[in-house]
């Protein structure tokens, strides 16, 4: 064997390799940063594809092992919660997104006003019913004023020592400030 024969095998074998283990050959790894598309046959169960795929690629799996309707949704991606999703104008625009691409392709590539139907009634509409009712919880919470609570909790430290809180008292001072922080942080 020559070395550039050699070396040449060596070369290949490296493309093979890095080839074959690249994302999606054999490893493959859903991304969670993306939303999936997902369909359910009027028999049962549930196809998802990435959000990288089409909303055709899980209608035809569906298809594959089912009939019409054929009910589909957009999921939201694994590593958002509900809250981040609905707090978040990128992340809920990216959703609702899918959601308009899942129904374009029930209107205009499948043309299933059943389809259309189901889904709307079914997961579909499940979902948006869910993403608007918390985001109406978070809208109507009312906010924590943490400015009025620092200032109450002063007053009724300074009422506790029947006087002003007085300037060496750094440590009581502090305590209260870092419980009124902490209220306005949730926690």
């Amino acid at each position: 064997m020559t070395l550039e024969w050699t070396r040449g095998l060596w070369a290949a074998l490296a493309v093979l390799l890095f080839g074959a283990l690249a994302p999606g050959c054999i490893f493959s790894s859903e991304d969670d940063s993306l939303g999936r598309f997902c369909a359910s046959p009027a028999e049962g169960g549930e196809y998802c594809v990435s959000a990288e795929r089409s909303p055709e690629s899980a209608w035809n799996e569906a298809k594959a092992h089912g009939s019409e309707p054929i009910q589909m949704w957009a999921e939201w991606p694994k590593a958002v919660t509900l809250d981040e999703l609905v707090a978040s104008r990128e992340k809920l625009a990216a959703w609702l997104g899918d959601i308009d691409e899942v129904l374009f392709d029930l209107r205009h590539n499948a043309r299933s006003a059943e389809s259309y139907r189901a889904s709307m009634a079914g997961r579909l509409g499940a979902l948006l019913r869910e993403a608007n009712e918390r985001q109406q919880e978070l809208l109507t919470r009312k906010p924590v004023d943490a400015v009025g609570n620092l200032e109450g909790a002063l007053a009724e430290k300074a009422d506790a020592e029947k006087g002003p809180l007085a300037a060496g008292d750094v440590k009581g001072a502090a305590t209260i400030y870092d419980a009124a922080l902490r209220g306005a942080e949730g926690t």
